[in-house]
Formats: C-alpha cells, sequence, structure tokens
C-alpha cells in the first residue's frame, strides 16, 4: 500500500506509518519473499500502539499478518510457553502446528492464537488488557 499525503493530517499519517513499517520490518522479512530495501531492527519494547494492536487481534478480528510485529514483541516481553502463536510466528506450518496441538483446523488454530495473546496481554497487566478488551469490544460495535 502507498501513502500519498494532500493535508497536515495526511503527512502526520504517513511519517507515523513510515515508521511502523521501519519497527516491524524486522518480524516482517521472513513473511515476505522479498524484503523491502530498509533497515531491520529488532525493537523489543511493547509501544502504547503495540497494546491496541496485540488487543485487537487477541479481542477482535485483526488478522494475524497485520500485528506480526506487534505480536513479537508481546512474546518477547511474556515469559510463558504460548506454543501456537510462538510456534507459528517462528515459522511452523498451520498444518504441522494443529496436528502437534490436536486442532481441527485453522479455525480452531486461529482461535488459540487469539487465546494465547490474551493470554499474554493479562500476564504482563490483567488491568490493562481488560480496559484494551473493553475498548475493541466498544468499537465492535460500531
Amino acid at each position: 500500500m502507498a501513502l500519498f499525503p494532500l493535508t497536515a493530517a495526511g503527512h502526520q499519517l504517513a511519517q507515523r506509518e513510515a515508521q511502523r513499517l521501519l519497527r516491524d520490518e524486522y518480524w516482517l522479512r521472513p513473511w515476505r519473499d522479498e524484503s523491502a530495501p530498509l533497515p531491520a531492527v529488532a525493537d523489543a519494547m511493547l509501544s502504547d500502539e503495540d497494546w491496541l494492536e496485540a488487543a485487537s487481534f487477541a479481542f477482535a478480528h485483526r488478522p494475524l499478518a497485520a500485528a506480526l510485529g506487534c505480536l513479537n514483541r508481546l512474546l518477547m516481553q511474556a515469559d510463558m510457553p504460548l506454543p501456537a502463536l510462538r510456534g507459528r510466528l517462528q515459522g511452523e506450518e498451520e498444518a504441522a502446528l494443529c496436528a502437534a496441538l490436536r486442532l481441527t483446523g485453522r479455525k480452531a488454530l486461529l482461535a488459540r492464537w487469539r487465546v494465547e495473546a490474551a493470554d499474554a496481554l493479562r500476564f504482563l497487566d490483567a488491568a490493562r488488557a481488560e480496559a484494551l478488551r473493553q475498548q475493541v469490544a466498544h468499537l465492535q460495535l460500531f
């Protein structure tokens, strides 16, 4: 996707997304056939934006591919097994994960990823995770 800003708000959006891409590039490279000509930085700190993005994955319908950076940073902070989510983010195939975890298919695996992401958020800060769960639930009503 390309952004061409026309307004001041558009310029701010483009700048914010460029920074986000730089921050996530390290985690996105293994998922693409070709890498972008950007420096890869393994940033392990969870930002406020990461918390919201991870909550949107865990408690709503944000796709895994759209949350790769924040989920990797989340797993770096959470000292928990989380076999389904860690396995997939480390490149294990979905079919192999389903077999190893005795899940019935991709839908069950996706549900397990979401549960594990929610568990990791709660492990790091239960009150913040609950507040974000409520915020994301409220946003889904619109």
